[in-house]
C-alpha cells in the first residue's frame, strides 16, 4: 500500500490496513526525508521549500507518532519501537551543508522524537531518532562540492 506521510487520511489509512491485516506493529521505521535546495541564509530560500521539509521531516513524523503508538503498544512481546531516521544535519549550523529548511526541520524532528520518547516510555515504548551515516541517495546527489569529499560524508567521483 503507498503512503504519503505528509497527509493525515493517508498515514491513518495504512495504520488502519495495517491493523486489519496484522492487528499490531513491532517496529516502525519513518524513513523519508527532504532536504530541498541547499539554501545556506534565510533570506534566500524559497519559503515553499521551507515549508515543504517541514512537511516531510516533521509533520510526516508527527502522523506516524499520532496513528501507530496504540499498534506498537499492543505488539505482546515484541519491540515496541519507533525510529525515526534522523541526520547529523540536525546539530550543523554553519557550513557547506548547512542548509536551513533541512537543519531545522530534522532538528525539530529529533527533539519530538524525545518527546514521543516521554510521552510513551512508561508503557514501554521505544523512540530514537538516529543517524545513518552519509548515505550516497539520490537526494545527496545535490550537496555540495566540499561535503561530497570530507571524511565525514560521501565521495561521488
Amino acid at each position: 500500500m503507498d503512503c504519503d506521510i505528509v497527509l493525515a487520511d493517508s498515514v491513518a489509512n495504512l495504520a488502519d490496513c495495517i491493523t486489519r491485516e496484522f492487528g499490531r506493529l513491532d517496529v516502525l521505521v519513518t524513513n523519508s526525508s527532504l532536504s530541498g535546495p541547499v539554501i545556506l541564509h534565510v533570506e534566500d530560500g524559497d519559503p515553499a521549500d521551507f515549508q515543504r521539509a517541514f512537511d516531510v521531516n516533521v509533520q510526516g513524523t508527527y502522523l506516524a507518532a499520532h496513528y501507530f503508538p496504540p499498534l506498537l503498544r499492543r505488539a505482546e512481546g515484541g519491540a515496541k519501537s519507533f525510529i525515526a531516521i534522523g541526520s547529523m544535519a540536525a546539530r550543523i549550523i554553519r557550513g557547506p551543508i548547512a542548509n536551513t529548511g533541512y537543519r531545522l526541520s530534522k532538528f525539530a524532528q529529533s527533539r519530538f522524537i524525545e518527546f514521543l520518547a516521554e510521552q510513551y516510555g512508561n508503557e514501554g515504548l521505544f523512540a530514537v531518532a538516529v543517524h545513518p551515516g552519509a548515505v550516497a541517495t539520490e537526494m545527496a546527489k545535490g550537496s555540495p562540492e566540499g561535503f561530497k569529499k570530507c571524511k565525514l560524508g560521501f565521495y561521488y567521483s
